[in-house]
């Protein structure tokens, strides 16, 4: 997927939806919370914090002007809780309930959840990044990394159920809480791209 791909498609929705109706679209904000991207050419992450900081202005400075009805939309699933806190701000405001769910949507479809190649970059990322680390070192932060993101109790979510990333993301959690099988998936993926 080209840079920038998380901006382009809902750019592209809102244009859309905006030919439909009698909509103001914003400029699209080209920066995210993009923490577990940072590493790879181009991606630069303002993170959650950050993210919460920029949409609270402009929706309070477009509040100042006189608009009452926000529709955020949404194309990478690490700005959701950035999105959902800004919704909130409005809520206290006295503005409709936030809904997330064109958000949630448009990053499932953009998302694809294959466990090996989630492995293979998470492998790759640490070589690159830390080539330093001893085998093991590598192994705890390859295990840390996917527990955190793709572990039941991670913070990457699959919105629509029984969708193949639903199914895929639920094998990959299989082999996450298998240490056994973890550690085999590791060790071979490991020899393989430090051989390369």
């Amino acid at each position: 997927m080209p840079l920038g791909t998380d901006t382009l498609i809902p750019d592209r929705i809102a244009h859309l939806i905006s030919e439909r109706s009698d909509i103001l679209i914003a400029p699209t904000v080209n920066y995210g919370a993009t923490d577990d991207l940072v590493g790879f050419p181009g991606t630069v992450s303002i993170g959650t914090e950050g993210l919460i900081a920029l949409l609270r202005a402009i929706v309070d400075q477009l509040f100042n002007y006189g608009f009452r009805r926000f529709l955020i939309l949404n194309g990478h699933g690490g700005n959701t809780a950035a999105i959902q806190a800004v919704g909130n701000h409005l809520y206290r405001k006295g503005r409709h309930e936030p809904r997330t769910i064109y958000g949630r949507l448009v990053a499932e479809a953009d998302r694809q959840i294959f466990p090996e190649v989630c492995m293979r970059r998470t492998v790759q990322y640490g070589l690159k990044h830390y080539p330093e680390m001893s085998r093991e070192e590598h192994y705890e932060r390859f295990r840390q990394h996917l527990v955190e993101k793709y572990g039941r109790g991670g913070y990457l979510r699959c919105w629509i159920p029984q969708s193949d990333n639903a199914e895929r993301l639920e094998q990959l959690r299989d082999v996450i809480d298998n240490e056994t099988l973890l550690r085999e998936h590791f060790n071979t993926l490991f020899d393989k791209l430090n051989n390369c």
